[in-house]
This record gives C-alpha cells, sequence and structure tokens, in this order.
C-alpha cells in the first residue's frame, strides 16, 4: 500500500478535486543513492486513470482569476513564468500556513542549476559552445548569478519590499529558488496558443513526480481545456475529478495521465516527456469548438535558453519580459 507521505498529497489533491490511483505510491526510492519516482504498488490494467488535476489543483500565473486578486497590478505585467515564481514565492514564504503546504513539501531544497554551479564546474564547459554563450552572461568573477542579481535589484526588489505582507521572505535566495523550481518542473501547453488564458508554465503536484523515459513509458500527459457554459459550474464530478468550467462558466483545465500499457506492481510508472500529439484514445463524445485536448509537454531547454536575456541581452532563463531602461 503507498506510504504515509504519499497519501498526504493524495488526500490533498482528491480534496482539490483530482484524482490519484489507489495503487500509486509517489515517493519510492529508485535505488540506494538515486532519486525517487513514482511506482505501483499494486496491479494497474491500461486505460485506467493514474492521475487527474483539475485547475484548482495546479499552480499557474496569476492572470484575472478571483484566486490572484492579491497580486499587485505592477507583476501582472510581468510574464507568466515570473507570475508563477512570485505566486510560488510568496506560498513558500508561508510555510505550513500555506494552502499548497502538502506540495510544497515535494519540492527539493536545491537545484543543480547553471546559477548554483561552482565557478570550477562552469569551467569544465570551456571549449565547448555552451560555454562561449555563458561567457557573455556572467559578471567579472565569472559568475552566473551577477545577471540574475541585476534584474532581482531593479524589478523584483521593489516590488516584493513594497508589499512585505505578500513575500516576507523577500530575499534573492528565495527568488532563486522559486524560479529554479518553476523552471526545472513547468509544463507548458504550447499548443494553446490564442486560445486564451494561461498556457503555462504550471507547475502540477505529483505529475512532476514522474520520471522520464523515451522507450517503454507507462503514461502521457495530456491537457483538455473546455469552454465556460451552462453546466459546467465548478465542482468535481465522479472519481475522475474530472471538472467543467470554474468560477460560473469561466474556461476550466484539466491535466491527466492515463496507463497506456499495463503496470505490475512494483514497476515504475514513468512517462514520455515530449509526446507528439495524438488522437485522444477516449475523445469526449461530441466534442464542441470551445473544447480542445492534446499532449502536454514539460519545459525542455538549452543552459543558455534558460539563462537571461532580457532587452539588453541578459534575457533571463525564465523569460522574464521585463524591461531595464
Amino acid at each position: 500500500m503507498p506510504s504515509r507521505e504519499s497519501e498526504q498529497l493524495a488526500s490533498f489533491i482528491r480534496s482539490r478535486g483530482g484524482l490519484v490511483h489507489a495503487h500509486l505510491e509517489l515517493f519510492q526510492r529508485t535505488g540506494p543513492t538515486s532519486g525517487r519516482g513514482v511506482f505501483a504498488v499494486g496491479p494497474i490494467s491500461p486505460g485506467e486513470p493514474l492521475l487527474r488535476l483539475p485547475r484548482a489543483a495546479v499552480i499557474c500565473a496569476c492572470e484575472n482569476g478571483p484566486e490572484c486578486t492579491w497580486m499587485p497590478e505592477s507583476a501582472r505585467a510581468m510574464s507568466s513564468t515570473l507570475r508563477t515564481a512570485l505566486f510560488l514565492m510568496r506560498e513558500q514564504a508561508l510555510g505550513e500556513q500555506s494552502a499548497w503546504a502538502p506540495y510544497l513539501r515535494t519540492l527539493p531544497e536545491t537545484y543543480d542549476t547553471l546559477e548554483n554551479w561552482s565557478l570550477a564546474e562552469l569551467e569544465a564547459l570551456r571549449g565547448t559552445s555552451v560555454y562561449e554563450e555563458l561567457s557573455g552572461l556572467s559578471d567579472a568573477s565569472g559568475s552566473l548569478v551577477g545577471a540574475v542579481q541585476l534584474v532581482w535589484s531593479k524589478e523584483v526588489l521593489p516590488l516584493v519590499t513594497a508589499h512585505p505582507q505578500l513575500w516576507p521572505d523577500a530575499t534573492l535566495g528565495a527568488f532563486l529558488r522559486a524560479c529554479a523550481a518553476v523552471r526545472t518542473r513547468g509544463f507548458f501547453d504550447s499548443a494553446a496558443a490564442g486560445e486564451g488564458g494561461c498556457v503555462g508554465p504550471y507547475l502540477l503536484p505529483a505529475i512532476d513526480m514522474l520520471n522520464h523515459s523515451r522507450a517503454g513509458q507507462a503514461t502521457s500527459l495530456v491537457v483538455e481545456r473546455r469552454g465556460g457554459g451552462e453546466g459546467d459550474e465548478g465542482g468535481a464530478g465522479g472519481e475522475g475529478g474530472e471538472q467543467g468550467g470554474e468560477h460560473g462558466g469561466a474556461p476550466s483545465l484539466l491535466f491527466s495521465m492515463d496507463a497506456e500499457r499495463a503496470l505490475a506492481s512494483g514497476e515504475e510508472a514513468n512517462s514520455n516527456p515530449n509526446p507528439s500529439p495524438s488522437p485522444n484514445p477516449n475523445p469526449t463524445p461530441n466534442p464542441t469548438p470551445n473544447q480542445a485536448r492534446r499532449r502536454c509537454t514539460r519545459t525542455t531547454s538549452s543552459p543558455t535558453r534558460s539563462w537571461l536575456g532580457l532587452g539588453l541581452g541578459l534575457g533571463l532563463w525564465l523569460g522574464l519580459g521585463l524591461g531595464l531602461g
């Protein structure tokens, strides 16, 4: 049976209208000295739903929904990636008082991202095209944090210090941790561009814990968007947590992962990180023009694209979309 830690996260997801298969262990170690993964602790048949996350169980950039009325207008003008990081930074500052605490406990405390590399580690890249690109982003000491610190001090710090009740942990370190979480764990629905609403990045509890594999994968992530309308009131319907439009007819989201093959007890439920678009194997009868279901991909980028490219050529890994004028 699943561990207590796994059940706590599963209960949190279910409380927000989602679904976690009863035979999934979310925190199993993949080896004595290696990381963790999601494993079956009982037989799972092809087609069975593994995970379902409605919008209420997902962290994404604040748009105009009632859940984001707290965010200052100046912050809403920033990029979706930065808004997601600011949302996460606020919740992390709240700690156990955060409504997202069960999910926040699953996030790493440190990230092996470039800004955390030592100068010796960066020097090991010398002679590669990556090193040449990064050399234009480092400061006089060779550190990559300097470029981020410029963004922090000029754009972000004035915002968070003006609202200490929202971001009490207003430090560069807290900002970097939130950004690293979004950058390494976020999912994008790039095909949804032009449909309106947030297209990412999304932080997906439990779904972001599956390890990736390009061969023999057990599942893929699918996102379904539904237009608002009569009969799409909020609230989870049925075991799968299928949810209609939220807040009285607003467009809704559903992220889902189904078993694409049989899983035996003790087998890892790995996923395809970048599935090709494919028809829904279980299409909704008579889909409407406002309803779309497609494969969703996780953030992937080269080390330099993960870094800074603001209007002055710094261009943050976040794609902050800030100006330094």
